[in-house]
């Protein structure tokens, strides 16, 4: 879920399942085209979704494409990577002191993925979604080729 009204039609499907449906948490870790803000906003909405008793809280989730395209040098790319991962753990911060299991925490692109998967926080790398898109995004990328 990437905001706070994606989580009653979620219940209310998983109520009439008879059956929880597990929850992905969308953070923004800069892309500012989705997902909730890190740290103490997303902490608040894993607090909602883990008090529904008809939906289970599973992880977060952040998109790091901005870093891809926004770094002109391998300096800039990496300091990016960076910035998601801090993001990210100011997120598993706020969820544990809520008591949350921040469950699976997903992050890196094809291009990102080397250096997001270094990080003690994220446990899920996720690169290879978009198939025709993965060239281009190798060719961003300053220690990875084709």
């Amino acid at each position: 879920v990437d905001g706070p009204g994606n989580i009653d039609p979620l219940a209310e499907l998983a109520g009439r399942r008879g059956e929880p449906i597990e929850v992905i948490l969308e953070v923004d870790t800069g892309l500012e085209r989705m997902g909730v803000a890190p740290g103490e906003d997303a902490g608040e909405m894993a607090a909602s979704i883990d008090s529904r008793p008809d939906l289970e809280f599973a992880g977060v989730l952040g998109h790091d494409s901005q870093v891809t395209y926004g770094a002109e040098t391998e300096a800039e790319f990496e300091a990016g990577c960076r910035d998601v991962v801090e993001k990210l753990e100011v997120t598993v911060d706020a969820l544990e002191a809520r008591s949350i299991d921040p469950g699976r925490v997903i992050s890196g692109s094809t291009a990102t993925a080397p250096y997001v998967a270094a990080s003690d926080v994220v446990t899920e790398i996720d690169p290879g979604r978009y198939i025709f898109n993965d060239v281009e995004m190798i060719e961003y990328a300053p220690t990875i080729s084709a």
